[in-house]
């Protein structure tokens, strides 16, 4: 006769995961850093491009890339021009050419600049990259900036956004961050803000927004904020970046 009613018998599994593990926002982006970021990735089929000069731009990634087939076969390359970040495609189609639509640099199938528009000589040789300076973070403790700055940086490299260092002058927009926590019970929340500029010093946007991570230990604070939370910040900072950018500029 089976012993399943035995108190010893139905004592809960180390092994089960629990509920809020399913839940946790934090941990997800994590996963997905350490998981999928780190290697390769799926960009699309070719059955999506099966023409010379099809394109397709990646919905998933906020049309920040595509693919395009030319005479020698399928490229991933930036869908933002090297100018004035405008973003270039929507969708699907075929081109013999890539042409922004706001000063019309135009860009051959392998992403290479053949035309510059009001300009003497080639500015650039090649598609992607934006001179985006980050000035110095406000309010958050060096232990938490420095994995901030770090995803900023590698995320902006997967979006082909260059960060300019703070004394290029060739930085188009300059991203301020203000930095504050709260922490209620067990959870610390992090709140920041993004102001983008131009050289001048006109604001242009704002992105703001919250991240609740469970704390780090028993402290509050900054020592309680876990890097993956600033990580996580750094990604959806960038990723608002680049959607708000091609935007403004369609």
């Amino acid at each position: 006769m089976s012993d399943l009613a035995t108190v010893t018998k139905l004592v809960r599994s180390n092994a089960q995961l629990p509920v809020n593990v399913y839940f946790d926002d934090v941990l997800l982006q994590q996963e997905l850093k350490q998981l999928f970021h780190q290697g390769p990735r799926y960009a699309g089929h070719e059955l999506m491009v099966p023409n010379a000069g099809d394109y397709a731009t990646l919905a998933w990634e906020n049309e920040g890339r595509m693919l395009v087939r030319n005479p020698q076969g399928i490229e991933l390359m930036s869908n933002v021009c090297r100018h004035r970040q405008a973003k270039m495609f929507d969708g699907r189609g075929n081109a013999n050419n890539i042409v922004c639509p706001l000063h019309r640099w135009t860009y051959d199938l392998k992403g290479e600049l053949i035309g510059a528009p009001h300009f003497d000589d080639t500015p650039c040789l090649n598609l992607s990259k934006t001179p985006l300076q980050i000035a110095p973070i406000v309010g958050a403790s060096v232990e938490a900036a420095t994995p901030l700055t770090a995803e900023l940086q590698t995320r902006a490299k997967q979006r082909g956004i260059t960060l300019a260092g703070s004394a290029d002058q060739a930085a188009t927009h300059v991203l301020k961050g203000y930095f504050s926590t709260m922490t209620e019970g067990k959870d610390t929340t992090v709140i920041y803000v993004w102001d983008i500029y131009d050289p001048a010093g006109n604001r242009l946007h704002r992105i703001n927004g919250q991240q609740k991570a469970p704390s780090v230990g028993a402290t509050e604070g900054w020592p309680a904020v876990a890097p993956a939370t600033m990580q996580a910040i750094a990604d959806q900072t960038i990723d608002q970046f680049a959607a708000w950018l091609g935007g403004s500029a369609g």
